[in-house]
């Protein structure tokens, strides 16, 4: 999905977020005094429903020139003490440095960002563009990652953004609720239980990965059991020739609790919840974009087809 002059996708949820402030900052050129003329500007944060932006006013007349994109991504990143809104910035986000040039600033954000290029991801960027660029005189930001450029989903560099790039309409950007079929593991752990739930897809959003994410977030039956380990983040979802390919962080080995009967809930709850999809005939697991060989005892190194027996009758 690409960011640039598109209306953006709907989707998803965080927690209490907690981020450390930017450093080594160049003024922007305007002029040689130490002080800005224009008084408040405006920090964008992310509604409760995580579907949209929301525009807060604040004061900058006590922020110095040469302190002020530091100010405002501080503003950004932290959690706001106000109901109804939050922060777009995933948590544990730091920006590094921030420097203006003309009508351009450039920030460097840690590799917390995390840009998976949903619809939380594209909140955030959005976020961060709409409040630099309330800044009088600029007009474009340029984000990287750890001194890495911003990507898309195919690896292609997104490049400067400017505001306009980013319309977002929660009303009319959401399609209409789907149906689907996801896999927990039962309250004995020897089973996975089934879960029908009714989701809104973004239009735009791939389905494989809605699906995942969905699984991420935990049963809403209290007798089912989550199956994948807390910390797990999905670093890419996609579908080819019938074989999706689901592409996970070390998290989800790492802090799995280990032993085969767990390994097999955790592997085919997504692979039968994903296999639940026509265009879905095997799932390959990788690991930070590799192939492993092992998911401590089960193999996990080809593709795995939909396997029913493990499924609760």
């Amino acid at each position: 999905m690409k960011i640039r002059k598109i209306a953006f996708f709907v989707l998803v949820c965080l927690l209490t977020m907690y981020f450390a402030g930017c450093k080594n900052e160049t003024p922007v050129n305007v002029d040689n005094s130490n002080s800005l003329r224009q008084k408040t500007a405006s920090i964008y944060y992310m509604n409760s429903e995580t579907n949209n932006l929301v525009k807060k006013e604040t004061d900058i007349k006590h922020i110095e020139k040469n302190k002020i994109f530091s100010f405002i991504m501080e503003k950004v990143i932290e959690n706001p003490n106000e109901e109804g809104i939050k922060s777009a910035v995933r948590a544990g986000t730091k920006c590094l440095w921030v420097k203006a040039e003309k009508n351009l600033v450039s920030l460097n954000l840690s590799k917390e960002f995390y840009n998976e290029q949903n619809i939380y991801d594209i909140l955030s960027v959005g976020a961060i563009v709409k409040s630099l660029c309330s800044i009088e005189g600029i007009d474009s930001v340029n984000i990287l990652i750890e001194n890495n450029p911003l990507t898309n989903v195919k690896g292609e560099e997104i490049g400067i953004l400017r505001d306009t790039d980013f319309v977002f309409d929660a009303d009319s950007l959401e399609s209409d609720e789907e149906y689907i079929t996801l896999y927990f593991s039962d309250e004995n752990g020897e089973y996975l239980s089934s879960e029908v739930r009714k989701i809104k897809v973004p239009k735009g959003e791939v389905m494989e990965k809605l699906i995942v994410s969905q699984l991420l977030e935990g049963p809403k039956n209290t007798k089912n059991i989550q199956v994948i380990p807390s910390g797990t983040k999905i670093i890419s979802v996609e579908t080819k020739e019938g074989v999706c390919f689901v592409n996970l962080s070390k998290e989800f080995i790492s802090k799995h609790p280990g032993g085969t009967s767990a390994e097999i809930m955790t592997v085919y709850s997504i692979v039968n919840s994903l296999t639940e999809l026509l265009n879905v005939n095997k799932v390959q697991f990788l690991i930070d974009g590799e192939i492993k060989e092992l998911f401590n005892h089960i193999v996990i190194n080809e593709p795995l087809e939909r396997d029913t027996s493990y499924i609760i009758k």
